[in-house]
This record gives structure tokens, C-alpha cells and sequence, in this order.
């Protein structure tokens, strides 16, 4: 082990305060899994590392992790530990039971351990909290939420920037030998620059910060993502990669329309899915040349006739204005929905459709235009979806 850490955990063996955690901790029926050296790091982070004590631990669960942190940290007598975590049993978008939430428990063992003061509970998602972390630098980060590749790398994004030098990263469970893409994240971790690497204690991997501008440990992150084909939610830049394939507009048979044109395009690219193309009886014969041709050329579905019944799973649509509320809902999320009106400039159709629930509304050459449900979508499939409609 680290001489460094091993010094530090030496001293927190004999330190008082630890001790009288670790006793409270012992009766305090929190469900856990850490090792005694694990709870001996914690404490000797938020205790004896530098700084003022200002720490992030993400995934918090009922508590073990912040007691011995928050433990530490009073036994500085300054600072906070920031615990970051939805609560919800799980990540936001697993559906769990309410029964699940582990908000009351947690408040609950802090207070039986005497260190609900130390600690700032921020309920919620790891980047969305450090987005809006003040300008205030952070000593360490415990990253114990997510244990996928990219939910681990998103925390390391959110908050490496946020930590001064010196400071130390600590990745949980990297014993785990089932836990494959957690070690890959570690091992890519480990051969960054900008950080050094410990040792592991039991099941905690410990990193500290070498000098440098934060900038240069995000390039260095994406550069070794870059290496291994890893996407960032965040970072649209791939796009800018993509050329339009050769069967872009081949099967172009309407006569000269600008609008119809800014439709092709708007419908090839759409972020989603494979899925048909469908029209209204109100939609005019001329512009369902535009869908045969997408049709055509995307070989992904056929162009198909709707009504409030269906077909769903729509990839793109066309209709009048009035009947969007009726027929947006058939688009799959991302799918787009063209309108003719002949007034391009018409707030009242823009209106039809922003009331449908469509998104990014548009108009122009006598075609309106939205997109159903977006938000939905996550960023990993809008690039998914972008590569798939720009290849061959």
C-alpha cells in the first residue's frame, strides 16, 4: 500500500474520533459493505488528506461511505461532504418502487451517528449537480454510483475538473471481478496523466491529482475514449465526421419545391429509427412523391396511409395542420412531422403543431415542420441514429 495512505489509516486507528464512529456505526444497523481498512480510508480522507474537507461522494445508499467520510471530516472540524444520489433504489431511469427509497434512511443513520451536520445531502443525478457546483474547488470524490463504463465515466467528467491538485479520486468496488466494465474504466483511469495511482485498499482504488490545467485532464480523457471508439454523451463532434451518402435524394421525382427539399432532408436525418412513412388522406398526392422517394432510397419502410388508428413506430409524417394533435402521437420519438400551409409565415399553424406536443417547429416554402418527443431521446442513440441515416 501507499506509504502515504498507510500513515494515515495507522493514525486513524488510534484517533479517538474514529473509534467512536466506529462504534456507533457497529450499532447502527446500516446495511453495507465495507471492509475495515475501507472504513479506515474514508475516515483518513475526510480527516488527515489536504485541504479544507470540502468531498463529493456519489451513490450514497443508506449511509456507510458518508459516516466514516463525514466522520473524518469533523474530526478536522471543517468542512462538508456533498452525498449525491437520487435515492430512488436505483439510477432515475430503472422504475423502482417508492418502498425502494433510501432518502429517510440515510438522514436517519447520519443523525444516529452524529454527523448529519458534516453532511449536505444533493438528491439527484451526478452531472446534473456538478453543473451547477459553485466556484468552489473540491479536496476529493468518491465515485460509488453508477458501475457502468460510461455512468463511471460521466462521474469522473462531472467532477475531475472540480478537484484541486493534489487532491484524490476513490473508485469503489474495484475487487469486484464481476463488475468487468467498472475494472476497464479503472484500468483507463490508471493510465491518464493527470492523475496518479495509490494503491487499491481492499475494494477502494485511490488516485490523487498531479499538477495541471483541468482542461488537459478532459483532453486526456477524451483522447483515450477516442482510442477505444467510446462516445461522450456531451460531445456531438462526431457528427461533423459524417458526409451524405450517395443515395441521398437519388430517387428525387418532385417537381422543383424548396420546401419538399428542406422535407428530404429534415426526414433522412431524423434521430430515430427505421419505421414507415406515413400520410394523410388530407395530405396532397404531390408532396407523397417525397415519402415514396425516402422510402426508396432509406429502404427502411414503406410509405403508408394513416388515421387515428395507425400504423404507429412512424419515422416520418405528413398532414394537415389541424389533424397533428390527432396523428403526431404514431411518430416514434425523434420522427418528424411535415404540414403543408401555404401561408409560410403562419403563427396559427405553427401554433397546431406546437400544441400537438411537437418540438423544434419550423417553417419555410410553404411546409411546417416538428419533431415528436426528442427529449426522449438519449445522446448515445441521437449519434447512433445520426451515423445509421448518414451510411451507406
Amino acid at each position: 500500500m501507499q506509504e502515504k495512505l498507510s500513515g494515515w489509516m495507522s493514525r486513524a486507528q488510534r484517533d479517538p474520533k474514529f473509534v467512536s464512529i466506529h462504534d456507533r456505526f457497529a450499532h447502527a444497523d446500516v446495511r453495507n459493505w465495507l471492509q475495515e481498512d475501507e472504513k479506515l480510508l474514508l475516515f483518513s480522507i475526510g480527516a488527515y488528506a489536504p485541504g479544507q474537507g470540502v468531498i463529493v461522494e456519489i451513490g450514497a445508499f443508506q449511509g456507510a461511505s458518508a459516516i466514516f467520510l463525514a466522520g473524518g471530516i469533523a474530526g478536522r472540524g471543517e468542512g462538508h461532504l456533498y452525498s449525491v444520489d437520487p435515492h430512488l433504489g436505483g439510477p432515475p431511469w430503472l422504475g423502482m418502487s417508492p418502498a425502494q427509497s433510501t432518502l429517510e434512511i440515510f438522514r436517519e443513520k447520519l443523525q444516529y451517528c452524529g454527523v448529519d451536520g458534516w453532511v449536505c445531502s444533493r438528491v439527484g443525478e451526478s452531472a446534473a449537480v456538478a453543473a451547477v457546483w459553485p466556484a468552489e474547488p473540491i479536496d476529493a470524490f468518491f465515485i460509488d454510483g453508477d458501475h457502468s463504463f460510461r455512468g463511471a465515466l460521466k462521474d469522473l467528467e462531472s467532477w475531475l475538473p472540480k478537484l484541486r491538485p493534489g487532491g484524490h479520486v476513490l473508485i469503489d468496488d474495484a475487487d469486484d471481478a464481476t463488475l468487468v466494465e467498472l475494472l476497464d474504466f479503472i484500468d483507463l483511469v490508471k493510465k491518464l496523466p493527470s492523475l496518479k495511482y495509490l494503491a487499491t485498499v481492499q475494494g477502494i482504488a485511490v488516485f490523487e491529482r498531479n499538477p495541471g490545467s483541468p482542461w488537459d485532464a478532459l483532453q486526456e480523457i477524451g483522447q483515450a475514449c477516442a482510442q477505444r471508439g467510446i462516445h461522450r454523451p456531451w460531445d456531438y463532434s462526431s457528427l461533423h465526421q459524417n458526409t451524405l451518402p450517395g443515395k441521398y435524394l437519388r430517387s428525387r421525382s418532385w417537381p422543383d419545391d424548396p420546401g419538399l427539399d428542406v422535407a428530404y432532408q429534415l426526414c433522412f436525418l431524423a434521430r430515430c429509427g427505421p419505421g414507415p412513412y406515413g400520410y394523410s388522406s388530407r395530405a396532397r398526392r404531390t408532396d407523397r412523391q417525397l415519402l415514396r422517394s425516402l422510402s426508396r432510397d432509406r429502404k427502411d419502410g414503406e410509405a403508408v396511409r394513416v388515421d387515428k388508428r395507425g400504423p404507429a413506430n412512424l419515422r416520418a409524417l405528413l398532414c394537415s395542420p389541424e389533424e397533428a394533435a390527432d396523428l403526431a402521437p404514431l411518430l416514434m420519438p425523434g420522427g418528424v412531422l411535415i404540414s403543408r400551409e401555404e401561408k409560410a409565415d403562419s403563427i396559427t399553424t405553427r401554433g397546431l403543431l406546437i400544441q400537438a406536443g411537437l418540438e423544434g417547429c419550423g417553417f419555410g416554402s410553404g411546409l411546417q415542420w416538428g419533431v415528436w418527443r426528442p427529449s426522449y431521446l438519449s445522446s448515445d442513440a441521437i449519434i447512433d441514429y445520426a451515423a445509421r441515416a448518414y451510411r451507406e
